[in-house]
């Protein structure tokens, strides 16, 4: 019996082995019992007649007229007494050897380093024999792919600077290609190929919205495509030299902000993904699903969901998968490790850090994670003089969510002053600071409305998406939409009509408006958009990015009246985030980096001349972008931004 439960804790199958630890437990006290009550087993002749069945289990004790058995010997009961107290005593450490695996004997004395010191790194992966490390650098704002030693500190560029979005490099399981995204100012990206020391790059697969994984043998490679109208994550499988494309599953998705990464378990069985359930009031949507490849079936990996999953990867023996989760809303990003199939979690990095890639060697010692270090903060200037802009706030990530201007130039800012993303009201130059918002919500996305009477926000308070508002004298809120999700409202501060993005009955976006003071929304676009929708002051236009019937990305601009097209204009390949209408109602205000660092340029999408740069920074990174009500104020969100590529090590023991 006792060969039997150890055999059983030693079984390579999964299926066949213990599943928890409680279940190798309850076999082990079986076991002690057993030995320990001097049970027998009667099995002769002169009991067959009285038993009802051969093989009953009888206590001596009970004096029941039975044949006395021959004892063992003092050396048989030794040997058993010693064998079961050493398979009690080791029973942890056979469920952490052959049980848990990875999961549960590894990670327990790490050592953090860092491998880059440029600030520029954001997506990073360790090769297979975790000697080398490639990453893609931002350098001067351009994008360029690199490989360097682990041990030492040698790099070589292996794709020089472009002004395309590099992203995601991954290695071949021998080691000798690098796979790498390519995003052009298209609606889906590609996957190039090249030689991991240098050479030709190589179209590969195209479209995919994500990296590759690679089947266990190498022959074949996993990645996903997503349907931006519908939210269909598509879970596609080819050859490795891209070849054959097929349809694996597909799963439905509640929120953009999950990567839409797959990754091959080792035993080459399923394929994992990150679907959104939209139906947690605490907001921990995102969980991992996993996709049986023989039947495409799909199951929600157990344990508890996350509010948002940034990047993951399988333990090489299975028993886990390594995540860059946030676990809560005001908390960053982190480095997490997630048992498989049973689903507890372990916190591995426990810092102030987001931390937006994570990788591991293939001997399970070294984890190699993007780490991100950002304080956003906001700015002000005279909207005629924005290189004068100073900072007017001190929080960490101040307007990180959003921000509004309402017609008296007072702000009205998300902030994360106690680990929850709530409202907060200051003058333009940042003084008479005050919290608006006491009510535990997840604020996002706030807009000034009705003249700046109220703020019209997002929350997922509810587990799905919805329009809320929030009366300014009064300080109460009210839910305004009860769709199957609505995010990126926009108001002119004067009006009382929003403008937002919803779901038509066939579950595609699309931009809705409705009334301030509630009612019935109305569809206003074609389905499809993918960008958040922006009105001009006067209130005439409103504008958001979708894809052209070719693919490409464009500024799409309605007449608010006849909510008829009034122009599209190509969104340049170099635009990085925020958008606003600039006093004169025919242009807009964007980030771009096409100038090496994150500045501002307008673009004039109802007008004619070129685009102009009008702020002229050298480093940081900006984010959201407005103008005031009356157009004398510029405000915007910006800050230093380092990222860098760290080792997590594991110490030999």
């Amino acid at each position: 019996e006792l060969e039997r439960i150890i055999g059983k804790a030693m079984e390579k199958d999964h299926d066949l082995r213990y599943c928890t630890a409680q279940d190798l437990q309850t076999d082990l006290r079986r076991l002690r019992r057993d030995t320990s009550s001097r049970r027998i087993t009667v099995t002769n002749s002169e009991t067959a007649a009285s038993a009802p069945a051969v093989g009953r289990i009888v206590d001596r004790s009970s004096r029941l007229p039975v044949a006395e058995e021959p004892k063992p010997s003092r050396s048989k009961w030794v040997l058993v007494g010693i064998g079961v107290a050493v398979a009690l005593l080791g029973s942890g450490l056979i469920y952490r050897r052959w049980v848990g695996g990875l999961a549960q004997k590894g990670f327990h004395d790490l050592k953090v380093t860092s491998l880059t010191f440029s600030g520029d790194v954001i997506s990073s992966q360790i090769s297979p024999d975790g000697k080398y490390l490639a990453y893609v650098s931002t350098a001067a704002g351009k994008c360029s792919l690199w490989v360097r030693q682990i041990e030492t500190a040698s790099a070589v560029q292996i794709l020089p600077p472009t002004v395309d979005t590099l992203s995601s490099p991954t290695f071949s399981p021998d080691g000798n290609y690098l796979n790498y995204q390519v995003i052009q100012g298209k609606l889906h990206g590609s996957v190039y190929t090249i030689p991991t020391l240098g050479g030709t790059p190589r179209l590969l697969i195209e479209p995919a919205d994500s990296s590759l994984s690679f089947s266990p043998d190498g022959t074949q490679v996993a990645y996903t495509l997503v349907e931006s109208g519908d939210g269909e994550l598509k879970i596609m499988v080819a050859n490795r030299d891209g070849s054959g494309k097929r349809l694996v599953a597909s799963e439905k998705r509640v929120s953009d902000l999950d990567t839409p990464a797959v990754r091959w378990s080792p035993d080459g069985k399923r394929l994992v993904v990150v679907r959104s359930y939209g139906d947690d009031p605490s907001g921990l949507i995102a969980s991992l699903s996993d996709v049986d490849l023989a039947t495409s079936e799909a199951h929600k990996m157990a344990g508890k969901g996350w509010r948002s999953i940034r990047d993951f990867t399988w333990l090489p023996d299975g028993s886990g998968l390594l995540l860059a989760a946030l676990n809560k809303s005001g908390s960053p990003d982190q480095l997490w490790l997630v048992t498989y199939p049973g689903g507890e979690r372990h916190r591995l990095s426990n810092d102030l850090m987001t931390y937006s890639s994570v990788s591991i060697s293939s001997d399970g010692k070294s984890i190699v994670g993007a780490q991100w270090d950002t304080s956003v903060a906001l700015w002000a200037a005279p909207a005629g003089s924005p290189d004068t802009a100073r900072q007017i706030s001190n929080g960490w990530e101040d307007g990180g969510h959003g921000f509004a201007i309402l017609p008296d130039n007072r702000i009205v800012y998300t902030g994360n002053h106690t680990e929850n993303w709530d409202l907060f009201i200051a003058d333009i130059n940042g003084q008479n600071v005050r919290q608006l918002t006491y009510d535990g919500r997840f604020h996002n996305a706030p807009t000034a409305c009705e003249n700046g009477q109220s703020i019209v926000y997002t929350t997922d308070s509810l587990g799905t998406e919805h329009l809320w508002k929030v009366d300014l004298k009064s300080g109460s809120s009210a839910q305004l939409t009860n769709g199957g999700g609505e995010s990126d409202p926009a108001c002119s501060s004067a009006g009382d009509t929003i403008y937002y993005i919803g779901r038509t009955s066939g579950k595609q976006t699309a931009i809705f408006k409705i009334s301030a003071a509630g009612g019935a929304p109305a569809q206003i676009s074609e389905p499809g958009p993918v960008g958040s929708p922006c009105v001009s002051s006067d209130g005439k236009h409103v504008i958001f990015t979708a894809a052209s019937k070719e693919g490409s990305l464009v500024y799409r601009t309605l007449s608010i009246a006849s909510a008829k097209l009034e122009s599209e204009y190509p969104v340049p390949s170099t635009q990085w985030y925020g958008m606003s209408w600039m006093p004169d109602n025919s242009s807009v205000v964007v980030q771009d980096r096409r100038a090496g660092a994150d500045n501002l340029w307008a673009l004039p999408v109802l007008g004619s001349g070129a685009e102009k740069q009008i702020t002229h920074y050298t480093s940081g990174q900006g984010f959201s972008v407005q103008y005031s009500p009356d157009g004398k104020w510029l405000v915007m969100d910006r800050g230093p931004d380092t990222t860098n590529a760290v080792l997590f090590r594991e110490e030999d023991r």
